[in-house]
């Protein structure tokens, strides 16, 4: 159980992002207004398309995980919002709070001294929170590259892929 506690630091580390990157919350910090529904560098999508679809994405993934009643999406129509800016910048906030709060759950979730990290999904087909933790960590740092983001908040996305994390993790 010892290997499952410090596990369990660590995918906490890497979901709060306190090692070598950029929190999502800093990377967004201070993107102005103005730009939340740019493209930019003809990429398809806006900050707040790709923001939208990270909460979304993710949120998917915590209920998967965690609700018994969880409801599957979908893929791609239910996974990306059509307008290019938010309607508001309240909801722009909002969207911002609901990624850390999923985030959140899915922290204490895997803080809870009784969770297998890799006991099946009920509702899956072999997926264990272990797997999903790390997907949602690398969906989020493979939207958000400087390459794929308005290019004022690029010098603070610094966020990379870590699936190398969960090879060397994985048992």
């Amino acid at each position: 159980m010892k290997d499952q506690e410090t596990l369990k630091t660590a995918l906490v580390r890497v979901l709060q992002w306190q090692d070598a990157h950029v929190s999502f919350a800093k990377a967004v910090e201070g993107v102005s207004p103005d730009n939340i529904g740019q493209t930019r560098h003809a990429l398809p999508y806006s900050i707040w398309q790709l923001t939208e679809h990270i909460r979304i994405a993710q949120h998917d993934m915590v209920s998967f995980c965690l609700d018994e009643d969880y409801q599957e999406r979908q893929w791609p129509d239910e996974y990306w919002p059509k307008e290019a800016a938010p309607a508001s910048l309240s909801l722009w906030q909002q969207s911002l709070q609901a990624i850390q709060s999923d985030r959140q759950r899915l922290i204490n979730a895997i803080q809870e001294p009784d969770v297998d990290l890799f006991a099946p999904i009920p509702r899956g087909t072999g997926q264990h929170l272990f797997k999903e933790a790390m997907l949602i960590v690398d969906h989020e740092a493979y939207h958000n590259r400087p390459d794929r983001t308005d290019q004022e908040a690029a010098g603070r996305l610094e966020i990379v892929a870590i699936l190398s994390l969960c090879a060397f993790l994985c048992p």
